[in-house]
């Protein structure tokens, strides 16, 4: 069902006006760019399906679970969690009362938190 779920939001991304999709570092990209007028585009979502060399903070790995990416305005990320956190050390995750594993909870981005970025698994 994960998986199923998974592709059905890839899918739906897919067929929004002026988003084009990259395949690339194990996940799937997004990137905003109507008309084509720029190489890729502005970075709108991601979807990962596993655990990467610097982020390993929601535990991919598990069978079913994935998590989807996505950058958000500075006043939408202040409205759900506040401040922006600090960038964490190379490997690391954002410090926060988080819990980055989860399930169905909008959370910032383990690492990309600092930039502004939310997830949910």
């Amino acid at each position: 069902m994960a998986e199923f779920e998974m592709r059905m939001a890839i899918e739906h991304l897919a067929q929004l006006d002026g988003v084009n999709i990259v395949e690339a570092w194990g996940e799937t990209s997004f990137f905003y760019n109507p008309g084509n007028r720029f190489a890729r585009g502005t970075y709108l979502a991601t979807v990962k399906d596993r655990d990467g060399a610097g982020d390993r903070g929601s535990w991919l790995d598990r069978a079913g679970v994935w998590r989807l990416n996505l950058g958000v305005c500075p006043q939408t990320f202040a409205d759900l969690f506040g401040e922006r956190p600090a960038r964490p050390p190379k490997g690391n995750v954002i410090e926060g009362p988080w819990d980055f594993t989860e399930l169905d909870t909008l959370t910032p981005h383990p690492v990309y938190g600092w930039m502004g970025w939310i997830a949910i698994l």
